[in-house]
């Protein structure tokens, strides 16, 4: 997400039907749309679907809107530019190996 990003939710839904909050931020800030990591490393069960849940806004009333007056949001050959919006949730995996919920990320 770039300028007209509101908030952004993913999680994951086990095949039990329970959840696994992956992250969740109420006021998206695009300064700090990079990384966001765990303390330490998540298991995920095999068959759980992760869902991921963007909201934006492309108004007048958003003051980092890049256009004015507001202008339809579509797909531009895969631009990154600021001025372009996407949605992305990029996530890095490997198969579980009993122990790696252990395993610290902060260094």
């Amino acid at each position: 997400m770039h300028l007209l990003g509101k908030s952004f939710w993913a999680f994951a839904i086990k095949t039990d039907g329970d959840t696994i909050p992956l992250i969740k931020i109420p006021k998206w800030d695009f300064r700090w749309q990079y990384f966001y990591t765990f303390e330490k490393m998540l298991k995920i069960p095999a068959g759980s679907t992760i869902v991921v849940i963007g909201v934006y806004d492309n108004t007048k009333n958003n003051p980092l809107n890049p256009y004015s007056p507001p202008r339809v949001v579509g797909e531009k050959d895969g631009s990154m530019r600021t001025t372009d919006e996407m949605f992305q949730f990029i996530i890095n995996y490997l198969p579980y190996q009993t122990g790696d919920e252990n395993i610290s990320l902060e260094n």
